[in-house]
């Protein structure tokens, strides 16, 4: 007779939960395989270069329902022992931080996760707000605006003088601010620049910023993202600009934010084939670190809402810019899909509805999914294999929808593109949040998602 079994073991630092639908048999076939084949290293994210995670709980679920928990230790250690013959979804997840899930692994396997925090007011309890007056001398014109970046808050000002929020703690990393003067009050094209490699912290003094004279010229350069004639993302769509960022990374005692250090025209595929992104920006210590593009299809259902169902595509690159051309591999099936009853008695046992995810992976790297903003939970799929009908993974027993972003979320099923210089894979990588707080970026070259918000 079927019966549930509940195995409590000890792995290291860690407290393992094994949960069977199968009898004892199958217990003890899983006690005798070698410990810890599965082994995660979880880094909590609060500030570089991040921190292990103590007490995160992770759960590996085999296609066939049957499921190991446990802890990660002090450092940081997931470790789990798992039957090599099945695959596995895992996710890790603690309060008040972002949930990761590693989809198809199998073991042995070894990898590093970071987490993001989910609430940006989240800040080490020694972190401090310094105030400082800023004043500019050699800007062209009075109504020129002046970006002054790499403290707390992005500085936007139209004035000869304001003032710039710093944060400060206890191993902070040395402050450096990136002014940069652009032409105009709407400031459309930077025209003159100037970095200041090391500014000291906690102090309430004055800051001026003096500009270059002559300016330091700012590079122009053009690169194209090219779209399939067919599929579900052709150039003919009626594409949208969203997102057009020329950003360096800044460090916060909240995670790690976008600097802009340019600007942007992002021009949509005007002959069916080719996206445009014109970046105006600077050369040396100003250089950006990425350029990211996005595009954004709503789409043309009858009834349905756009800004609940959406196509986009987002491209990630990093230096040279100038000539680049990123082909969009074509698409031939992406789509989230809600059971028709969304309700409390549709709900799974961790409080999200019954959901499944679909998509193509032909000419990919692998899919993915987000939920929510930020992004609060996303998913990796850890190899090139299509989606048909899969449900989100199953959240660790201590943590319900609910207790961890206050409710079910609506979901985005993507397709990636590694980066061809990344040496890590997309969920190892330092995760970044765009101004929008819309999307975890530079962790992938080119993705394309798909959005669908359940009707409730």
């Amino acid at each position: 007779m079927k019966r549930a079994v509940v195995l409590s073991l000890v792995l290291g630092c860690a407290n393992t939960i094994a949960g069977t639908n199968g009898d004892a048999g199958d217990a003890a076939m899983e006690a005798a395989f070698p410990p810890s084949n599965l082994d995660l290293t979880v880094l909590l994210w609060p500030r570089t270069p991040g921190v292990p995670g103590a007490g995160v709980q992770g759960r590996a679920q085999a296609e066939d329902g049957t499921f190991v928990e446990a802890d990660t230790g002090a450092d940081g250690h997931l470790r789990m022992n798992l039957d090599p013959t099945k695959r596995y979804d895992v996710t890790v997840a603690v309060r008040a931080y972002q949930v990761v899930s590693l989809l198809g692994v199998r073991v042995p396997f070894q990898s590093t996760v970071r987490l993001m925090p989910q609430d940006t007011g989240l800040r080490p309890l020694d972190a401090a707000v310094h105030t400082r007056a800023v004043s500019y001398t050699g800007s062209a014109s009075e109504r020129n605006r002046v970006d002054v970046d790499g403290g707390f808050s992005h500085l936007m000002q139209v004035t000869t003088g304001s003032e710039l929020v710093v944060e400060d703690w206890s191993d902070a990393p040395p402050l450096s601010l990136a002014a940069i003067e652009f032409d105009g009050e709407r400031g459309t094209r930077p025209v003159n620049a100037r970095w200041f490699p090391s500014v000291p912290r906690g102090l309430n003094t004055p800051f001026a910023v003096d500009f270059p004279s002559p300016p330091t010229p700012p590079q122009t350069g053009a690169s194209v993202l090219e779209f399939p004639s067919v599929g579900l993302v052709t150039g003919a769509m009626a594409w949208r600009a969203v997102r057009a960022l020329v950003i360096q990374r800044k460090y916060t005692a909240t995670g790690d934010r976008p600097a802009l250090v340019g600007t942007m025209q992002l021009e949509p595929p005007t002959d069916a084939r080719q996206a445009r992104l014109i970046v105006t920006s600077f050369d040396g210590p100003l250089r950006p670190q990425w350029v990211i593009a996005s595009l954004r299809e709503p789409t043309s259902n009858p009834g349905v809402d756009p800004s609940r169902m959406w196509r986009e595509v987002t491209l990630a690159t990093r230096p040279p810019f100038a000539g680049l051309a990123v082909a969009v591999p074509p698409v031939q099936a992406l789509a989230v899909r809600y059971d028709r009853r969304v309700d409390a008695s549709s709900a799974r046992p961790d409080g999200f509805f019954t959901t499944h995810l679909n998509a193509d992976t032909r000419g990919w790297h692998r899919a993915a999914f987000v939920a929510g903003n930020s992004p609060l939970w996303e998913g990796f799929a850890v190899d090139g294999a299509p989606w048909r009908d899969r449900a989100p993974p199953q959240l660790p027993s201590r943590h319900t929808a609910a207790s961890l972003f206050g409710g079910p979320l609506g979901f985005r099923v993507c397709l990636l593109r590694d980066d061809p210089n990344a040496t890590e894979p997309p969920w190892s990588m330092v995760p970044l949040v765009d101004t929008e707080g819309a999307a975890s970026l530079g962790r992938s070259l080119l993705r394309v998602c798909f959005a669908a918000a359940p009707d409730r």
